[in-house]
């Protein structure tokens, strides 16, 4: 992580590019460890409008492919890039950008960053947001025509942040609210990690290694393919949520679980799924990505309940450990599903 954040502060790009969300907490820091793969930089999107060719190519010879007509980057390790817009033309919530390289701007991201000493130098090149032009959190919201399936910011009568209500919770008045979380938060880090040392157990993320996760695009419906799944996979994160409590946490609604690599195989040569590659998983609610088999090759044997649809799904302890590194930032989230995971998939560890 460290090694992408100079090559990116170092490029003839660092100059415009603000690391932030996750990447600025640790950025200008080697003691603090990493705690995703994923990297948030923050750009001037009226700059990316005038020189999109140049981002584009600049960021191709880095090593980066780009998820078409997105801000998304990739390199071929899995690590992925989203490019957020700020500017300093306007400060309202828009789409700006380039024709190819769309990218979201968030007024309140452009009002933090008209503040003076709203960014720190990086000794590697480059630039993070200062924790000095923040409080202790910030998060970051998008007002939409069409705000369904977004958490509602509730604010109180003078305008102060109060809560976040999902969609599934929000009465009818608060479900007319326009105002959305859009995933991104600010921390002051010292506060953020000594919280987090404190109170959290930090798991690894085990599901999603390089060299044993796959993405593969689905060529049939997901319906179709759980169908055909039944008894080869072990479904869990937002598949294992959906099919147990009713409901997801992901814009996207991919198919996610364990599987050999015998039957991705065979998948691939049915027609089933597309070439895969190594996982790269994004959950960014900016935008909607086709639906994707994500699977796991397990090394060793998965525990799992069979529900009454015959889909097989693994148990609680199982699913949490899969959970941190996707959800482990929201343990409102947790804390709900948790409520809803019936008990004896809580309780039971079966395996086949």
């Amino acid at each position: 992580m460290l090694a992408l954040l100079r090559k990116l502060g170092g490029s003839p790009l660092g100059g415009q590019l603000i690391l932030a969300g996750s990447s600025g907490l640790y950025g200008a820091s080697e003691t603090i460890p990493a705690l995703t793969e994923d990297v948030d930089v923050v750009v001037d999107a009226d700059w990316v409008a005038a020189h999109e060719t140049f981002v584009l190519q600049e960021m191709e010879r880095l090593g980066f492919r780009q998820t078409p007509q997105t801000c998304t980057f990739s390199l071929p390790d899995g690590t992925s890039l989203d490019l957020v817009g700020y500017s300093k033309e306007d400060q309202i919530d828009r789409i700006g950008g380039g024709l190819h390289l769309p990218i979201m701007v968030f007024g309140d991201l452009s009002r933090l960053l008209s503040a003076p000493e709203s960014t720190v130098e990086l000794s590697g090149g480059g630039r993070a947001l200062s924790p000095a032009a923040l409080a202790a959190s910030k998060l970051l919201t998008v007002r939409l025509e069409n705000p369904t399936g977004y958490g509602r910011i509730v604010r109180d009568e003078a305008g102060r942040f109060l809560k976040i209500v999902e969609q599934k919770d929000a009465t009818e008045d608060e479900r007319q609210i326009c105002e959305v979380n859009a995933g991104i938060y600010c921390f002051e880090s010292r506060q953020l990690f000594a919280t987090l040392d404190r109170d959290l157990a930090i798991l690894p993320h085990r599901f999603l290694p390089r060299d044993r996760a796959r993405m593969a695009p689905l060529l049939v419906p997901a319906e179709q393919l759980r169908e055909e799944l039944k008894g080869r996979a072990i479904w869990t994160l937002d598949t294992a949520a959906r099919l147990v409590t009713g409901h997801g946490f992901l814009v996207a609604h991919d198919l996610t679980g364990y599987l050999d690599s015998e039957t991705l195989k065979k998948l691939i040569a049915e027609g089933r799924v597309g070439p895969p590659e190594q996982a790269g998983l994004s959950v960014d609610p900016l935008y909607v990505r086709p639906p994707m088999l994500i699977a796991h090759d397990p090394d060793e044997p998965i525990p799992f309940a069979e529900i009454a649809s015959g889909d097989r799904v693994v148990p609680w302890d199982f699913l949490m450990r899969d959970l941190m590194g996707t959800l482990g930032w929201r343990p409102d989230l947790l804390d709900r599903l948790e409520a809803s995971y019936p008990a004896e998939l809580q309780r039971k560890r079966l395996t086949g």
